[in-house]
C-alpha cells in the first residue's frame, strides 16, 4: 500500500495475485507523504475469506505502522482518536458495546491540521456497497 501523489486525496492499494477486495476507510491525511488508513477488509481468495481491521500508517512516505487482526464478518464500527502526537484506534462487533484496541501509535508529522474522511475500495464487478452511519468528528481539547 502506498500514497498516490497522482490522485488528490488518495491512497492507491495494490494487491498481488487477484483477491477479490473490499474495504471501508477512515481516512486521516495531512499531505501526500503523511496519511492514515483505519479500514474493515473483506477479501476473497479462492475458496477463502478473510474479515480484517487494517490500521496503517505513514510519515514521509513510509510505512511506520501496520497492524492487521482478523475479525468476524459482521458489521464494524471503526474509532480513530489523536490525542495530542498520540494516536488511539479501535473497532467495535458489538454495536459500540465493547472495543478491541490496535497498538497506539506516536506520530511525528501528523500533528498539526489533518483533512478527515471516509473513503470504500472495491476491485470487483459489479461492485460492493458500504454504508457509513452515524460518523462524527468531534475536537477534543
Amino acid at each position: 500500500t502506498r500514497i498516490d501523489e497522482a490522485i488528490e486525496n488518495s491512497v492507491l492499494k495494490e494487491i498481488v495475485g487477484f483477491a477479490a477486495y473490499h474495504a471501508a476507510t477512515l481516512l486521516v491525511r495531512l499531505d501526500e507523504k503523511n496519511c492514515i488508513r483505519l479500514e474493515r477488509v473483506s477479501m476473497h481468495k479462492g475458496a477463502n475469506l478473510f474479515t480484517l481491521c487494517v490500521l496503517q500508517v505513514w510519515e514521509n512516505g513510509e510505512t511506520v505502522a501496520y497492524n492487521s487482526n482478523s475479525v468476524e464478518n459482521v458489521v464494524t464500527n471503526l474509532l480513530l482518536e489523536r490525542q495530542g502526537n498520540l494516536l488511539l484506534s479501535s473497532y467495535s462487533q458489538d454495536g459500540g458495546k465493547s472495543w478491541t484496541e490496535l497498538p497506539q501509535h506516536q506520530l511525528k508529522t501528523l500533528a498539526g491540521k489533518v483533512r478527515v474522511g471516509v473513503s470504500m475500495t472495491n476491485n470487483t464487478d459489479p461492485g460492493s456497497t458500504v454504508e457509513f452511519r452515524n460518523f462524527e468528528l468531534v475536537k477534543m481539547n
